[in-house]
């Protein structure tokens, strides 16, 4: 299950003159001009009309298009003070606002070719008596252009009117860059990786570093940013979408966050989930969904997202007595929001998170779900479950029964190659994979296995890491002598110790000495009496050290006599808790930009390990086994700081 998101109310700013999100509501029909009085504004003075653009940027809104892909883009148009009557709007290119702009910046960009530029509607549209501003204004931009280089696309408003002037500054520039087709994710098999990342904590640049060896296709195949809200306005009776800070930041920042993925072949996607109101993506009466869709279709547009994903959690549902626009719960009501999705926006990605509510089900208006959705995937990790398939009727391939908690600290985290290998072998297409944390976790050994068995292919990680709100990434690959000498280790969150409890900050002393140079290391004193008996870690090529389970150390002082390092999951040492089974990079860890090293937990079992111990006797059929060493034997649980 994802972990609550602690949205704040913070609406999305579209501009600076705009207030709220009245802008993402959806259109409603074309407005019948109507020419009013015009006697009213003949002593009127100063009354200017400005041309916004709808993503809120300060600076020249910036479009990226790729290939031949088509691309579209919002303005609105608004007036110094309310209209008197309606006033008649159309929007059209204009040169001279490019001249005023260049000499104004010191810039000396080309015009984008008007004849590439459609106006939906035309370009017209009303300011209504008592209003200030249009409604969005759509404006679709065909591919034209050298790759590389930026043009420029001033828009301006002619008013039908002539008491309303446009502002010398009321224009709106869009800097528009032609860019090479995106890549092709398609690995082969069949099978798509889709990753969610929680975006309050995460950057979704990360995903963008782990690549495939031999092909160099992406890994990931869909990005979905995690996520905004779906919230109901009591005094409209509609819904709307609500972004709190952290995906605000991503969306109006596209071109840092969201193209970067996109040009190496990589969907980004919204996710929308309920956020604790009435409102939620099962209780949409037709009409209200069919507006919310609309209000979606301006999200994918503006920002140039591929797609929308439907999370039904957390709604507070009335199931008795449904609000205006809304309607008892159902899979019918989710099917209807997919199918008006579908409907505007036939090439892009609709996707629904298969958890505790409502699942879609059909058929729509005679469509079924099956071509109403891309695909779906089963949210409780560590749990295979395809019953949604069947409900769904989904075709395997749009469906993935198994999914990997990536935030390993957290219940059921964690990578099943076994679930891996059942995807492939029974011909399923989706591998979901949740919170990608690539600054506290070096994944390349488990996804190394995952690209094997899911792409025949392994997978190479460049060691970048962006940290959350910066779109410059950090390269930490410490050498392998880094690691070597005496370190001082203390558990970093308090981690107990077995069986008696002593303070938590008493230190252990270890040293790490070369084992094969350049590539694995021997670790001796991890616990009382263990000089003797060292286990290996091995260095990786990401700069990290890995430590892999279970190895067995023959104790030359006392006769050769068999140890055994290895994992348990349980705070005793009971010998059903002792994972017998060979894990890679149980634990894991790498030194930091300030010399401080961790070890932590990088588990690839279905159960949380707890523990890093040496035991004999190992396929004992007792209930305790022995531990060497005095009671008070020190293991590892994630985390343990390592300082020289």
């Amino acid at each position: 299950m994802m972990k609550t998101n602690l949205i704040r109310s913070v609406l999305l700013a579209l501009t600076v003159c705009l207030t709220g999100l009245t802008f993402f509501t959806a259109c409603e029909d074309s407005i019948t001009i109507n020419a009013g009085n015009a006697d009213k504004y003949q002593e009127a003075e100063n009354v200017y009309s400005y041309v916004r653009s709808i993503t809120g940027a300060r600076q020249p809104s910036v479009i990226t298009l790729f290939g031949e892909e088509l691309d579209s883009t919002y303005v609105y148009v608004e007036l110094s003070e309310k209209a008197l009557f309606n006033i008649y709007i159309k929007l059209e290119t204009d040169t001279a606002a490019l001249d005023r702009y260049n000499r104004a910046n010191g810039t000396n960009y080309e015009m984008y070719p008007g004849n590439y530029v459609n106006f939906i509607n035309d370009g017209r549209e009303t300011i209504a008596a008592n209003e200030s501003k249009t409604e969005p204004m759509e404006i679709m931009i065909r591919p034209w252009g050298t790759v590389g280089k930026t043009y420029a696309l001033p828009i301006v408003a002619t008013i039908r009117h002539n008491a309303v002037k446009m502002s010398p500054e009321g224009y709106c520039i869009f800097l528009i860059k032609p860019q090479p087709e995106k890549l092709d994710s398609n690995k082969g098999t069949g099978i798509k990786n889709i990753l969610y990342i929680e975006v309050n904590d995460e950057n979704i640049l990360n995903a963008g570093e782990y690549t495939m060896k031999k092909s160099g296709k992406p890994f990931f195949d869909v990005v979905n940013i995690f996520a905004a809200n779906i919230n109901y306005n009591k005094e409209t009776g509609k819904a709307y979408v609500h972004c709190n800070e952290n995906v605000l930041h991503i969306l109006q920042n596209a071109n840092t966050y969201i193209r970067p993925l996109q040009a190496k072949g990589i969907k980004v996607v919204l996710t929308i989930l309920g956020n604790h109101d009435e409102s939620g993506v099962a209780n949409l009466s037709d009409k209200t969904a069919a507006d919310f869709a609309k209000t979606l279709k301006q999200y994918v547009d503006i920002y140039g997202l591929d797609g929308v994903d439907f999370d039904d959690e957390y709604s507070r549902y009335n199931h008795k007595n449904p609000s205006p626009g809304l309607v008892v719960p159902s899979g019918k009501a989710l099917a209807r929001l997919c199918y008006e999705c579908r409907k505007l926006m036939p090439d892009k990605i609709v996707s629904v998170y298969d958890f505790e509510q409502y699942k879609p089900v059909g058929p729509i208006d005679g469509t079924p779900v099956s071509e109403i959705i891309d695909y779906s995937y089963w949210g409780a990790y560590a749990n295979w479950n395809q019953n949604g398939a069947t409900i769904m009727k989904l075709d395997k391939s749009q469906y993935g029964p198994s999914s990997f908690n990536l935030n390993y600290s957290d219940s059921n985290g964690g990578i099943y190659i076994n679930d891996a290998k059942k995807l492939r072998s029974e011909g399923w297409g989706i591998q979901m994979y949740y919170n990608l944390k690539a600054g506290h976790y070096d994944y390349s050994s488990q996804f190394n296995q995952l690209g094997n068995i899911l792409f025949d292919d392994g997978v190479l990680w460049t060691g970048t890491v962006y940290k959350k709100g910066s779109s410059i990434g950090e390269r930490n690959i410490p050498d392998y002598k880094a690691y070597l000498g005496s370190w001082s280790v203390t558990p970093a969150k308090g981690s107990r110790v077995f069986p008696s409890m002593v303070p938590t900050n008493k230190a252990l002393n270890i040293r790490i000495i070369e084992n094969v140079a350049g590539e694995s290391y021997k670790v001796y004193g991890w616990g009382d009496n263990t000089e003797t008996l060292p286990f290996i870690m091995n260095y990786t090529s990401s700069g990290r050290v890995a430590i892999n389970l279970p190895q067995t150390v023959l104790d030359e002082s006392r006769g050769g006599l068999e140890w055994t390092w290895v994992a348990r999951t349980n705070f005793m040492p009971v010998a059903s808790t002792m994972v017998k089974d060979s894990i890679e990079a149980v634990f894991q860890g790498y030194i930091d930009n300030k010399g401080a090293f961790t070890i932590g937990v990088s588990r690839t079992y279905s159960s949380f390990i707890q523990a890093l111990q040496p035991v004999f006797d190992f396929n004992s059929t007792s209930a305790y086994l022995q531990i060497k060493g005095s009671p008070n034997f020190y293991y590892a649980q994630e985390p343990f700081t390592l300082t020289k």
